[in-house]
């Protein structure tokens, strides 16, 4: 959800739609992006966290994007 909105918002490229490579996300001027997405019940305050976990430090990308989105049913 998160790489579809920020894809959108910024006229970015999503480049890694399937689920085989878990490297990044969009491309923008030759930079790998990956998106961490959280989905939350409360809006983020300034002095929250953005992490990447452990198993995913090996990822091959130039930069993360972080984005908090609300998902009510």
């Amino acid at each position: 959800m998160g790489e579809i909105v920020v894809a959108e918002y910024y006229g970015w490229e999503i480049k890694n739609s399937d689920s085989i490579n878990y490297d990044y996300d969009l491309i923008y001027k030759n930079h790998k992006i990956d998106v961490k997405t959280k989905n939350r019940k409360v809006i983020p305050e300034e002095n929250y966290f953005a992490t990447v976990s452990d198993y995913n430090t090996k990822q091959i990308c130039d930069y993360y994007f972080f984005v908090s989105i609300s998902c009510e049913k």
